[in-house]
């Protein structure tokens, strides 16, 4: 079950373990009137370790950006690796409000890290869960990561 629910690099929870805690967690929340919030990462720039280090480049930054992830959030929180480069948390009884501090966070533990003299860099996208499906929570996410992505281009 360890290797079915877990990704081999991070040791995190990985694509199938986040799909299954997402369609747990949804109906729970709502039967409860509790809340969470959701924030999707995505890791640009990898291309310059791995580039400049080849493949083990890439893959040293994956695991501590995933330690950086799990210091930054709580016991009750769940971080998975869901994607080459990309990265989910589902934080319990978090408003938005409360899920974008702890990704900004976040942000500054990974770009003081410095990976390849700054050129890795991290892009979030949080949103609070409502009365929607999964795929439809993750679409919202996957929008607001793209949104950031552009914000930091417009600030380059």
């Amino acid at each position: 079950r360890q290797d079915t629910q877990h990704d081999a690099l991070t040791g995190l929870g990985n694509r199938r373990a986040f799909d299954e805690r997402l369609h747990a967690q949804l109906p729970r929340d709502k039967r409860y009137g509790h809340s969470f919030s959701l924030a999707l990462l995505d890791v640009g720039g990898l291309e310059a370790p791995i580039h400049r280090f080849g493949q083990v480049g890439g893959d040293e930054a994956l695991p501590e950006v995933a330690r950086i992830l799990q210091r930054q959030t709580r016991a009750i929180d769940a971080c998975f690796r869901i994607g080459p480069d990309d990265f989910a948390l589902v934080m319990p009884g978090t408003s938005a409000e409360g899920a974008r501090i702890v990704a900004e966070r976040c942000r500054t533990h990974i770009t003081e890290a410095g990976f390849c003299e700054g050129a890795v860099v991290a892009s979030f996208g949080v949103v609070e869960a409502g009365n929607e499906s999964a795929d439809d929570l993750t679409s919202r996410a996957h929008a607001a990561v793209s949104a950031d992505k552009q914000a930091q281009r417009s600030a380059s």
